[in-house]
């Protein structure tokens, strides 16, 4: 597109023409009063040099001279018009062959067709479309001539203009000025001029109409040479002063508008331009200054060829109404918008989508000076059959739901268009517009009131290919199942390890098969278990892991044996499939030395600084290198379950290591140290070093201190011993080793009733720390454990369940163990009944690579809640307050995050996922015994406001099961000094559920219930 910017040579010459043209105008009307002739004779002895163009000049009746000013001019328009285009070539006169009898039988078809539109505007093009010709008898241009059956002349566009005043629509003629069309309509010249004045007088003269548009005046791209430029903008400027004035002059209430293409100039080349780009523009390519002659009150309207679509990619039709209607509204003047019917269904952006023309007359309704629109092909709007007309008659009458009309077929699962499965289920969610049709495979789906769907979809083997239809677009997602028995087997590498340890193998296999694994002549039966979580909103799966336990031989001395490859075959509705897994090697043993036991009886005194006897030859001690470890239950068992008895091992912890212990889960190989005080950890959590010893230590200064958010104990010591925190008196749903446990306490709710400090190496009892000031503890006594030889600190709590969290930390040799107290709030107020609490909340995923889908709605939720909350008092903080984008907020972050202040509770916000998307409703996840209560008050509150939005019940409205749910999700299991838990507020692949989520009301409600149940959770603490 050429780029060009008007200069000051174009200023002055505008300066010029405004002074000739006054003069002019004012010659002109001194004329028109004293000699009411010829009109063409008028304006030729004005503007022309009075050559003979060879045509019959038409002359207006005289009249007669007075000095009384002419009334002013009283246009004819209607409130708001609803117009149809009738164009020669397109909407009739359709063959060269047409006789004047076919051609009015086409008109007479058109205004039947157009009955049920209601339109109340006519635009009559003269122009033939896609030709030079026009389809009246003219002197200048050349047109068919057509007869009626009685032999007489016939004009079409006379009997379009008769056939709409019978039905009362104002009518308007569509000149086109034809400055396109070769030199001879060149108005740089007094030849081109004058034919196009007396093509304008011709029409003004013949057809009594309520007015004109003027179109046709801008040059193409290749017609200006950029020296010839000025001179064309000032020869159009003067063109369309004598368009207008002539048109006046024939009747001063004709209603004359400017027939705009669309674009002026791109902002890009002229900063009053719009934000459009690579569109052809009138102003910069055409040289018409359009935008100038609407500044100089040459027209008293606008209407715009507005024909790109709503989805154009770089002149949208929204962009170009926008800049006309800021146009429009600074003159004043009308704006009328002309849409390109003639393009329904096109190839275009957004001409095949249903809702295109509907959506631009809603854009029009929103601007400020639009006063209607007119439909460039009568013809396309009637034969059309995608359903774009109904629906935009729809928008006329007002039966659509506006606040969906722009919205896209969008599908959120899956991700894939293509992609291989072993699940033998998908769901399809997604969104469209409900005020259209959207179907899978032909099958019309139901959607929601805000216009949400979700399929459960049996897979079969092979290539499963699914269409999905909406509003014209049309999406293929083509997924194969492939049937798969055994998915993973563990060990997947090679591997050495200490002989005579316990080794778990594992495999992933399809649920209800029969798995085993083989090596080293050892058969082994492998038992299935559920697949553990780790973030919230997993989806079930068609497969589970299967482990069992092979007791490793024990090694040689001074030689490493090699007990071959692990071999495991899954058998499941008689197929069966085989894999192979890593090779374990027994490490060598080392030559033996002569060591001495000590034995610490029961409660025998050990002097201080004695040395710890070592569990095996090659001593090697364990140092805790993360900030708190987790451990895991030690002995003989070997698994990957988290237990809440459980606790964790602060940074510095040091113990001798008793051997590595290996467990499969899920395809991943876990290394542990199995620690001399009887517990396991992560390798990834510790470091191992060689040599040295550890020794006996005491408790010194056993001291309390007691501030209004924590009680907290220290002791000094001479090395970081292990120390373990548990609670006593909890009931657990199913505490167990053989298969997978439960910690649920729903059952009995906190049943706390002591705390057990559990310290390792001490060498004498030591003193009871003074807890008189205690608001936790009621009394405290040191007990010894026969079997794991450590003393204990049981402290009984003052009230049954108060215990609502604790900490360990090395501070040096210092030991520093604090218990968060109850929520200090029996002195707030009614309106601030969270004074002193202090909450963080933790919005789930938040990076483009973290489940983008669900993060947008944790974050709105969470940010409502924190609203909330504070509103009554609370201190609130958040993990994060933005979307992360390709950044990553772990869930390692997120634990340490709720480490640095002294938090009263955690809550993490997600929505939740299932493997058929009929799963509905909240739940409320916890870990920790001192998280139940909370988790219970919360979901409670929540499922009141669910069940009223239809949300958590099942097809019949049948609430269903408490969702109040013990997991051991990292959120909840890794946060133990203060309650942690973690809201699923509803399911996002249910339509019903994704429906109540949008909904900014529901969130409102549904937060504000989560907002009630922290309330009641800490009123109980008072």
């Amino acid at each position: 597109m050429a780029k060009h910017v008007k200069d000051e040579q174009t200023t002055a010459m505008w300066k010029i023409i405004a002074i000739v043209g006054a003069s002019v105008a004012a010659l002109a009307i001194i004329l028109f009063i004293l000699a009411y002739g010829g009109v063409l004779d008028a304006v030729s002895s004005l503007f022309g040099n009075g050559e003979d163009t060879g045509t019959t000049q038409t002359t207006l009746p005289t009249t007669t001279t007075t000095s009384t000013p002419p009334p002013a001019p009283v246009y004819r328009k209607p409130d708001t018009m609803n117009g149809m285009w009738l164009t020669p070539g397109r909407d009739y006169y359709l063959s060269e062959k047409n006789t004047g009898a076919a051609v009015q039988k086409q008109i007479d078809s058109a205004f039947e067709a157009a009955e049920s539109w209601a339109f109340n505007t006519l635009l009559l093009p003269l122009d033939i479309e896609d030709d030079t010709r026009v389809i009246y008898p003219s002197t200048v241009a050349a047109f068919p001539e057509f007869t009626d059956a009685d032999g007489k002349e016939f004009d079409p566009v006379t009997y379009a203009i008769t056939k709409a005043r019978e039905r009362n629509m104002y009518t308007y003629v569509v000149l086109d000025l034809h400055v396109r069309d070769g030199e001879e309509w060149d108005p740089r010249t007094d030849l081109g001029s004058q034919r196009i004045l007396k093509m304008v007088e011709e029409a003004a003269v013949r057809y009594k109409v309520d007015g004109f548009f003027i179109s046709g005046f801008a040059f193409d791209l290749k017609q200006v040479k950029s020296e010839e430029r000025d001179g064309t903008i000032t020869a159009l400027n003067a063109l369309m002063e004598k368009v207008t004035t002539c048109i006046s002059q024939v009747d001063q209430n004709y209603y004359t508008g400017l027939l705009s293409y669309g674009i002026w100039a791109h902002k890009s080349v002229d900063e009053r331009g719009s934000e459009t780009g690579e569109y052809y523009e009138e102003f910069t390519d055409g040289c018409a200054d359009t935008l100038a002659w609407l500044e100089k009150g040459l027209f008293q309207c606008v209407m715009v060829q507005n024909y790109t679509s709503t989805a154009h990619p770089t002149a949208s039709f929204q962009n170009v109404l926008k800049w006309w209607d800021a146009v429009a509204e600074k003159q004043q003047l009308p704006l009328y918008i002309s849409h390109c019917a003639n393009r329904i269904g096109s190839y275009l952006a957004g001409w095949k989508s249903t809702d295109q023309l509907a959506q631009q007359y809603l854009y029009c309704k929103s601007a400020t000076a639009w006063q209607g629109s007119c439909y460039d092909s009568f013809t396309s709007l009637n034969a059309d059959t995608s359903g774009m007309t109904e629906t935009l008659k729809r928008a006329f009458e007002g039966t659509l739901d506006e606040e969906f009309i722009y919205k896209k077929l969008t599908i959120s699962v899956p991700n894939k268009t293509k992609y291989t499965t072993t699940e033998s289920t998908i769901t399809l969610q997604g969104a469209g517009d409900k005020n259209f049709p959207l179907t899978v495979n032909g099958q019309e789906m139901e959607l929601t009131d805000r216009g949400y769907f979700s399929l459960f979809c049996q897979l079969s083997v092979g290539e499963n290919q699914f269409v999905i239809s909406h509003k014209g677009t049309t999406k293929t997602y083509t997924v194969t199942y492939k049937q798969m028995i055994l998915q993973s087997v563990s060990p997947n590498s090679d591997m050495t390890v200490d002989g005579g340890n316990q080794f778990v193998i594992s495999a992933i296999a399809r649920k209800g098969s029969s798995v085993t694994a083989s090596i080293n002549g050892t058969s082994i039966k492998l038992t299935e278990n559920e697949l553990k979580e780790e973030e919230s909103g997993n989806v079930p799966s068609d497969f589970a892991e299967y482990k069992g336990t092979y007791t490793i031989p024990k090694g040689k001395v001074g030689e490493s044996v090699s007990l071959g490859a692990v071999k495991i075959t899954a058998t499941y509705n008689g197929l069966s499939e085989t894999k192979t897994g890593g090779k374990l090697t027994v490490t060598a043993l080392p030559v033996p030395t002569t060591t001495t036991t000590l034995t610490n009886g029961s409660g025998t005194t050990v002097p201080s600084g004695t040395p710890i006897p070592a569990p095996n030859e090659n001593v090697e001690i364990v140092t805790i290198r993360s900030d708190y470890a987790e451990t895991f239950s030690g002995g003989s068992l070997v698994d990957d379950y988290s237990r809440t008895y459980n606790s964790y091992l602060p940074k510095g912890t040091t113990d001798y290591l008793v051997s590595k212990v290996y467990y499969s889960n899920q395809g991943t190989t876990y290394n542990y140290y199995l620690l001399a005080s009887g517990k396991r950890v992560y390798e990834k959590d510790a470091t191992l070093s060689s040599g040295g010893l550890l020794t006996y230590t005491q408790l010194a200064n056993g001291n309390m201190t007691v501030t209004d958010t924590h009680t907290q104990f220290s002791f000094d010591t001479t090395s970081c011993i292990p120390v373990y925190v548990r609670t006593k008196g909890q009931k657990y749903r199913l505490d167990t080793t053989s298969k997978t446990p439960s910690y649920d306490i729903a059952p009995y709710s906190q049943t706390t009733t002591d705390i057990d400090i559990e310290f390792h190496y001490l060498s004498e009892k030591p003193a009871l720390p003074d807890i008189s000031s205690s608001p936790l503890f009621s009394s405290a006594q040191w007990l010894y454990d026969e079997d794991s030889q450590a003393y204990v600190l049981r402290l009984t709590l003052k009230k049954t369940g108060g215990f609502y969290g604790v900490s360990t930390k090395w501070n040096g040799n210092t030991l520093q163990i604090t218990f968060l107290n109850p929520a200090n709030i029996a002195n707030n107020t009614e309106t601030e009944p969270l004074k002193g609490v202090s909450i963080l909340l933790d919005p789930g995923h938040g990076s483009d690579n973290d489940k983008a889908w669900e993060a947008p709605y944790n974050l709105s939720y969470a940010q409502t809640l924190k609203t909330k909350l504070e509103a009554l008092g609370a201190t609130v903080d958040m993990t994060r307050t933005t979307h992360l984008g390709t950044g990553e907020l772990s869930l390692q972050s997120r634990v340490q995050m709720s480490q640095t202040k002294g938090y009263h509770l955690v809550i993490s916000v997600h929505m939740n996922a299932s493997a058929n998307g009929k799963a509905t409703g909240a739940t409320v996840h916890y870990y920790s015994e001192n998280s139940y209560v909370p988790s219970k008050v919360i979901y409670d509150k929540m499922h009141e406001v669910e069940t009223a939005y239809g949300v958590g019940t099942d097809a019949n409205g049948t609430p269903r099961a408490d969702g109040t749910v013990w997991g051991t999700l990292y959120m909840t299991r890794s946060i133990f000094h203060c309650p942690s838990v973690l809201l699923e507020c509803a399911f996002l692949d249910n339509a019903k559920d994704k429906e109540a989520l949008s909904n900014p009301e529901y969130r409102e409600k549904l937060m504000q219930a989560v907002t009630d149940g922290v309330i009641k959770y800490f009123s109980q603490q008072k």
